[in-house]
């Protein structure tokens, strides 16, 4: 047997579990036994490459379902509104679905945003880094979310004393101001805060005053300032 049959019978047992017998290799390769010439190019290329028959099988091989299974699929996702796409060459990852099947959930509290105060609102930016709160006192407190969670101010026993004992985060405080509403006689007064927004990249604030008054205020820059009164 000729190295190039040797080969593409191995090819065959290989992928479809064939018997060599049933390799005809005149067939394989095109060309009759009598042209000597014919056949020597056709054994160099068959030892190059697998013969044409051998070739097609391994295509409607790879055409099954089950291994076009194994082939990861391509996502497609949009970057900008311009057009720019961005092929992802990996499955989506499973979701667990035991989250969707329990039937009892329970929240353990963990922080504690201490205030002497009853507090009526409060709102965060949209990654949750500074979260504001607004209530009887009429002051505006915003508060730092991270270092709140990474434990940077815990409770002392006596602040852990009123609460489950799950709760020893205590709220690290960055800033606050007066929640200002004007009278009418003009001057400023402190007025409770009962509710209020943040934009989601905290540049301005809205709080609603006692007056029933909406006042826009400042945050990123000049932090506190009252814009106007709507």
């Amino acid at each position: 047997m000729s190295d190039t049959a040797f080969n593409d019978d191995l090819l065959e047992k290989e992928l479809f579990g064939g018997d060599s017998d049933e390799l005809d290799m005149d067939e394989m390769m095109g060309i009759g036994l009598d042209d000597d010439n014919s056949m020597a190019g056709a054994a160099i290329s068959a030892v190059v490459s697998p013969s044409t028959d051998v070739k097609a099988k391994v295509e409607a091989k790879l055409e099954e379902p089950k291994l076009q299974a194994q082939v990861p699929k391509l996502e497609i996702e949009l970057d900008d509104p311009a057009g720019t796409l961005t092929v992802l060459d990996h499955a989506p990852r499973p979701r667990n679905m035991a989250t969707n099947s329990c039937r009892t959930y329970d929240i353990l509290p963990t922080m504690a945003f201490l205030n002497q105060y009853q507090i009526h609102a409060a709102t965060s930016v949209s990654n949750m880094r500074w979260v504001f709160t607004g209530g009887e006192d009429g002051y505006i407190k915003k508060w730092d979310f991270y270092a709140t969670v990474n434990n940077k101010q815990p409770l002392t026993l006596g602040q852990r004393h009123s609460h489950v004992d799950s709760v020893a985060k205590g709220g690290v405080m960055a800033s606050y101001w007066e929640h200002n509403d004007v009278n009418e006689s003009g001057v400023d007064v402190l007025s409770p805060v009962y509710s209020m927004d943040v934009q989601s990249e905290a540049m301005w604030l809205v709080s609603g005053m006692k007056s029933g008054s909406i006042a826009l205020w400042t945050v990123r820059h000049d932090e506190g300032r009252r814009i106007t009164l709507l």
